[in-house]
């Protein structure tokens, strides 16, 4: 994961952040994060999050709403906050499915 932090406030709270953010099922892990300190007390998270291939486009925004509001209640110094989700293909895999590079709407 790469991670960035802009001061000693909003490292502290990066453990915390990772934490909510990957402890449910809507998300496997993160993959970017940005925290910054907006104002004393106030941080702006900013990440991207990887999603399993077979979601489907509208689950992924809904888990994206529940992801955002776990993160709020477990850090409530996040004032702000911007996540998108990457679907994730292992890299290693010899044929990757069609899913990894196309994403499925909910038609």
């Amino acid at each position: 994961m790469d991670a960035h932090v802009s001061d000693e406030a909003a490292r502290s709270e990066a453990p915390k952040v990772i934490a909510a953010i990957e402890q449910g099922p809507e998300v496997q892990k993160v993959l970017r994060l940005n925290i910054v300190t907006i104002a004393p007390g106030r941080l702006l998270v900013a990440g991207e999050v990887s999603v399993p291939l077979d979601k489907p486009l509208s689950s992924i925004a809904r888990d994206l709403d529940v992801v955002e509001g776990r993160l709020r209640h477990e850090v409530p110094a996040v004032q702000e906050m911007f996540l998108s989700a990457r679907v994730y293909s292992d890299p290693d895999q010899a044929e990757p499915p069609t899913e990894a590079f196309v994403v499925r709407s909910s038609d």
